[in-house]
């Protein structure tokens, strides 16, 4: 006879697969301090995609800092709120900024209407709280449409001239006009076209019987309103409790969604106006978004220098300068055989950043100069530190006529798995900023969305030939991490070179792998 109890694991298990099939479910929540196992995460959240149940979800203790551990400018980029946020975005997951914002999000999101996207006409009673909606709500990435000439003239003949027909709208109630239920309706009818995505009316509910009598014809029009477009509409106060119970109540039957907090409301608006855009991504290439279970940790590491790993690294496609390794005296008779002007650099597993330690010479014009350049990084890095061997150098090709340096890292996060870095490169990149990060495996509809974020390629207007070589090149690097899963704990390409003939070249690499 079997043993038939469940124990809590499986007990919990049992109750998600049951719930995740539950027809009633129409959006799940999600509040983590940290995962288990990456791998089912993946799967269940995917799950969700395909059924069209949006999953929202807050991290709890995320931090900004880097292991103590990390070795690469990439790895010091990929910090903890950047990694969850690049898992969100893989799996669909909207991500929310607080508790409640997530409430209110998960209400937005199991509405029978969904928001296409993050396109807003937003009313409410004070010019005040108008012009604090639209600086918050911009600041929170929501647009507000400007009304075109016929909703401006279809609108004004219910709105006295004093109201600017502006968006966020000023919808002052105690003026006559616009406290009747059919200007609400019809009024507010007039700027719900296909350039906005919601209607959101803020109010701070009065407690006074009298006033609210005047106020509640204006949300009987906005029901009707609901009832007979396409878009949401959603009532929400400025103050946290600026709804009463009962009013929620009365008004969530008759089909309205009702948020509470200007903050929480704003970030609720914009974090659901994002999940149709994030299911599409992931539909459009679903096969690379499910996450492997990561490896174990490793337990020690071994750096290879620049020449081996860009050899690593060549193997799997990616483009390096043509270059001679060995000693002063064999790399200074080989110069004129590559043909000037060179990059001279120590070889040295043992030294990370050379340019830290003067271990660089670039745009060395003879053979000459080339000498000076080797003492000259003797004598640094003897002088930076004496322990370092200084008897092995690389001289590579410079690459002609640069256009702008990228960067493309991949480093390993316990119970993430690798996470790739791609941003504008060079020696500052941490102070640049400009960068995006993924989780391996990743598909090339991935790659490019995430050269496409960043703010170098806006500014190069990068052609689409040029588009192409960058993605073949982040492609090569995630092909050797994703061959080399067990050992791979870093590496760093800081630049690859983009010309101006459009080619792309790695003109420097380090790899970090695991011992054994």
């Amino acid at each position: 006879m079997c043993d038939q109890r469940l124990y809590p694991k499986d007990l919990e298990r049992t109750r998600r697969d049951r719930n995740k099939d539950d027809p009633r479910v129409r959006a799940i929540g999600l509040y983590l301090e940290g995962i288990v196992d990456v791998a089912a995460l993946s799967r269940a959240a995917l799950r969700a995609i395909d059924k069209g149940i949006p999953v929202v979800a807050l991290k709890a203790g995320g931090t900004e800092e880097s292991s103590e551990l990390t070795r690469s400018h990439s790895g010091t980029l990929a910090v903890a709120n950047e990694l969850w946020s690049a898992l969100f975005r893989r799996l669909g997951i909207v991500e929310a900024i607080s508790p409640k914002a997530l409430i209110e999000t998960l209400k937005l999101l199991g509405s029978p209407k969904l928001p296409e996207g993050n396109r807003v006409v937003a009313t409410a009673n004070s010019g005040g709280y108008a012009a604090m909606i639209g600086e918050k709500g911009r600041a929170a990435e929501l647009e507000f449409p400007a009304p075109d000439d016929a909703a401006q003239q279809a609108l004004r003949a219910d709105v006295p001239n004093l109201v600017s027909l502006l968006n966020p709208l000023d919808w002052n109630l105690p003026w006559a006009s616009m406290a009747q239920s059919e200007t609400s309706d019809v009024g507010l009818g007039h700027l719900m076209t296909d350039k906005v995505d919601l209607l959101v009316y803020f109010i701070d509910w009065p407690r006074q019987k009298d006033v609210a009598n005047v106020w509640w014809p204006t949300l009987e029009g906005l029901i009707r309103l609901n009832a007979r477009i396409a878009q949401l509409v959603l009532v929400a106060s400025v103050l946290p409790d600026g709804l009463p119970s009962e009013l929620r109540r009365q008004l969530t039957e008759a089909g309205l969604i009702c948020l509470q907090g200007l903050d929480d409301a704003l970030a609720a608006i914009a974090a659901a106006g994002k999940y149709n855009s994030l299911r599409r991504a992931v539909l459009a290439d679903r096969e690379n978004r499910e996450l492997p279970t990561p490896q174990p940790a490793p337990v020690s590491v071994t750096q290879l220098d620049e020449a081996e790993g860009k050899a690593a690294l060549a193997s799997c496609g990616l483009t390096t300068p043509v270059g001679v390794t060995g000693s002063a005296e064999h790399v200074i008779a080989q110069a004129e055989t590559l043909g000037f002007p060179l990059a001279v650099k120590l070889l040295s597993a043992d030294l990370a950043h050379k340019n830290n330690a003067g271990a660089v010479h670039l745009n060395v014009e003879n053979k000459p100069a080339l000498e000076d350049a080797i003492e000259a990084i003797r004598m640094s890095v003897r002088a930076y530190d004496p322990a370092l061997s200084t008897d092995r150098f690389l001289i590579e090709r410079m690459v002609a006529s640069p256009r702008a340096e990228f960067i493309v890292g991949v480093s390993y996060k316990p119970g993430l798995g690798h996470a790739l870095v791609i941003g504008r490169g060079g020696t500052a990149v941490e102070e640049l900023k400009d960068y995006a990060t993924l989780l391996l495996p990743a598909g090339h509809a991935q790659f490019e969305d995430a050269l496409a974020s960043l703010k170098i390629s806006g500014k190069l207007k990068l052609s689409d030939a040029e588009r192409t070589v960058l993605v073949t090149q982040i492609q090569a690097i995630a092909t050797f991490a994703e061959g080399h899963r067990s050992s791979l704990v870093e590496l760093d390409v800081n630049p690859i070179i983009l010309d101006t003939e459009g080619r792309a070249t790695a003109v420097d690499a380090l790899l970090w792998l695991a011992r054994g």
